[in-house]
Order: structure tokens, then C-alpha cells, then sequence
């Protein structure tokens, strides 16, 4: 039986991938992705930041959708608790690097002048 961790992670890394396909194709960047902080309207420069995150946001949505099927198929063959957690920790450890270069393209690309 999955995990229903598994499964709300591997939907997440899914919408992930949607609104990175949204962002690069219609120009436009969700909320997921920014939070509520920026007004997209007065922001510097929107397109540089799609250009800057694209790459990353597709590399985070596809760790976290990879980390949903790792865990789920090791703990359904009945592996270790400790390995899951590792599993989970090594996600985290990859989510805040994501975070760091979402706060610096943040920073530099979405705050108005």
C-alpha cells in the first residue's frame, strides 16, 4: 500500500512540472511558485526570472516526483524506517537549495525597483 505522504508529494511534484510548462510557455508564473509577496505587475524583470528558474524548477519537480516513487517502492517492499527517513532528508536537503535560488531569483528579478 502507498504512502499517503508518498502521495500528496508525488502530486506536488507534479503541479510542480504544470506550472513550470505554464511559466515557460504562457509567460505567466503561479503563486506556487513566488507566494503572494510579488506583484507581478510592478516586478523588475519577469521574463528573466522564467529564464533563471525554468531549469530548476523542472529539476525540483522531478526530484520530488523520483523521491514519491523511491520511498513508496522501498517502504512497500519492506524496507527500513531508518532508510525512508534518510530518503526524506536528502529530499529536504535538495528543497532548500531549490529555496535558496528561489529567494535570490526573488530578490533579484520579481522586486520592483
Amino acid at each position: 500500500m502507498t504512502n499517503m505522504v508518498d502521495v500528496i508529494i508525488l502530486v506536488i511534484g507534479i503541479y510542480f512540472l504544470l506550472a513550470t510548462n505554464s511559466m515557460k510557455v504562457k509567460g505567466r508564473i503561479n503563486r506556487f511558485i513566488t507566494g503572494r509577496k510579488y506583484d507581478l505587475s510592478i516586478a523588475r524583470d519577469v521574463q528573466g526570472f522564467i529564464d533563471y528558474m525554468y531549469k530548476k524548477n523542472l529539476a525540483i519537480g522531478i526530484i520530488t516526483m523520483l523521491v514519491a516513487f523511491v520511498h513508496s517502492f522501498y517502504t512497500s517492499r519492506g524496507g527500513s524506517v531508518m532508510v525512508g527517513n534518510i530518503i526524506y532528508l536528502v529530499y529536504l536537503a535538495a528543497y532548500l537549495v531549490y529555496a535558496i535560488f528561489l529567494m535570490k531569483a526573488q530578490r533579484e528579478y520579481l522586486e520592483p525597483i
